[in-house]
């Protein structure tokens, strides 16, 4: 689980506000609102081999 400090300091890739989505007179989604943010580079401390010599 991430907290409120640790959001906040990486951008946000992907925003909805107020989203709906209706089939007929079925309301999938009614006033849905979410951001996605951009998840943390894995870092490795392994070495990587050039990109030559990679199959």
């Amino acid at each position: 689980m991430t907290t409120p400090e640790s959001n906040s300091s990486r951008s946000v890739t992907i925003r909805a506000e107020n989203l709906s989505k209706i089939y007929g007179d079925f309301a999938a989604l009614h006033s849905v609102t979410f951001e996605v943010r951009r998840a943390p580079s894995p870092r490795s401390s392994a070495p990587t081999a050039p990109a030559s010599r990679r199959r």
